[in-house]
């Protein structure tokens, strides 16, 4: 019995907005992130990855961004009514920042892991 067959395409992530204060006279905080998940099973139970990360936030003069793109893989294993899964993925990453007048920016590449499951 497979977790899942070949050609299934998983889909979900999470998106969100956040804006608040540390007090009433504090200057409001908002942070934006989507981060969808997007894998297509291209054999039973091995899935290749899409890995997306936008964040997105400001206060005042002040703001910080993040976009992350990369390639991963996951495998699932049946566990009786459960389905556990690990993987591994590459994943470039861009940051920029800016406090006022001042500004910087980086870049890299990391590994992403994954180990979870499913409860069915």
């Amino acid at each position: 019995m497979f977790a899942f067959p070949a050609g299934t395409l998983n889909l979900g992530g999470n998106a969100g907005f956040s804006s608040h204060k540390a007090d009433s006279d504090a200057k409001t905080l908002n942070i934006v992130y989507f981060n969808p998940n997007i894998g297509y099973l291209f054999m039973d139970n091995l899935s290749a990855d899409l890995l997306l990360l936008f964040i997105s936030s400001s206060q005042r003069k002040s703001s910080w961004g993040e976009f992350d793109a990369g390639l991963g893989a996951r495998y699932f294993v049946d566990m009786g009514g459960h389905k556990l899964y690990a993987g591994l993925g590459v994943v470039y990453a861009s940051n920029s920042s800016s406090f006022g007048s001042f500004k910087d920016s980086d870049s890299g590449i990391y590994l992403n892991g994954k180990l979870g499951i499913l409860c069915l």
